[in-house]
């Protein structure tokens, strides 16, 4: 394995890179004992489906990691789902770490910064430790259940304006995190 230089630009180039991450993560795999194993910035998504959290159940139907415009809805809506749904994620990390100290100092960075669902969700076999760091921000709407448009006019730029706020104010989060993290002493 490469630098997290080289690591990052095989990702941007493979498409792997989330638009905007590449600096947020060169900081947090900047303390030796930190690595990133998987990341999203978060994402604004069209869900079709009849329950928006079921992998079986439902399918992307449109996917951004930048801001929804009305058009783009408009443009989704056209193609007539039976349910569709507005759904908002926050960003959401996984991170190998050595020691507790680091994990800790981790999970104190992440909650202090917006990260409250944030956890140790694994321990190697070698002891390292794998963070989980993930935003407690988000939203999911449905826009269109049972062939019914339920959310439109005022109603949906309201609606797609505070979406657009969830993922800014949490990408903000991410971006305080990433310079804390940077600066961590317990993970030299």
């Amino acid at each position: 394995m490469g630098s997290v230089e080289e690591v990052l630009l095989e990702e941007r180039l493979i498409g792997y890179l989330d638009p905007g991450a590449e600096e947020v993560l060169k900081r947090i795999n900047r303390p030796p004992r930190i690595a990133t194993t998987s990341s999203c910035t978060g994402r604004i998504t069209l869900v079709d489906g009849e329950s928006h959290w079921l992998r079986d159940g439902a399918r992307i139907a449109y996917k951004t990691h930048n801001s929804i415009s009305r058009g783009e809805v408009e443009r989704v809506l056209k193609r007539g789902f039976k349910n569709l749904w507005l759904k908002v994620t926050g960003p959401i990390l996984h991170l190998r770490v050595e020691g507790w100290e680091c994990a800790k100092s981790l999970l104190e960075a992440a909650r202090k910064n917006g990260f409250k669902h944030s956890g140790i969700i694994s321990i190697g076999e070698d002891r390292t430790l794998v963070v989980e760091v993930m935003s407690s921000q988000g939203m999911s709407v449905p826009i269109v259940l049972k062939g019914i448009r339920i959310v439109e006019g005022p109603s949906l730029d309201i609606l797609l304006e505070k979406a657009n706020n969830i993922l800014v104010q949490s990408r903000i989060g991410l971006e305080r995190f990433s310079r804390e993290v940077e600066l961590l002493r317990e993970c030299f």
